[in-house]
């Protein structure tokens, strides 16, 4: 029996998600931002997965959420936004994975300095996704 990585299906739904108009996302949501975008957006990063047993994945999703407000709300509240959109329901996997449970793993905001003076506020959130592959 192969196994098969749900990358793909995972990313997509993860998009899909976050910019659905009823996901209470007031931001842009990007897997590349563009060089002429500025804050406040989020970004899709990395995804990792590992093969737990025959038909089960495990797979860490990062969210990163910039902000360019002198405080941490603006990016506060963008990423509770996220967290109440990734795990309030199960993701719509594509081809033959189901989504059996997502969690917050981790929550993280920093200051970012940059070299022209600008101070972002950058966040990250991972999730944990159990996921069935269905095929």
């Amino acid at each position: 029996m192969s196994q098969r990585l749900p990358f793909n299906s995972l990313q997509k739904a993860i998009y899909t998600r976050l910019t659905d108009a009823g996901a209470g996302i007031d931001t842009d949501v990007y897997d590349q931002v563009p060089e002429t975008v500025t804050p406040p957006y989020c970004e899709i990063g990395e995804i990792s997965v590992s093969l737990e047993i025959e038909k089960i994945s495990e797979a860490m999703a990062m969210i990163h959420v910039f902000s360019m407000d002198a405080g941490n709300k603006e990016a506060n509240d963008i990423m509770e936004n996220i967290i109440e959109s990734l795990t309030s329901s199960a993701l719509s996997l594509d081809e033959s994975f189901s989504q059996a449970q997502c969690r917050i793993d981790a929550a993280d905001i920093f200051k970012e300095y940059h070299a022209d003076g600008l101070l972002n506020r950058h966040g990250t959130l991972r999730f944990r996704f159990l996921i069935n592959d269905d095929a």
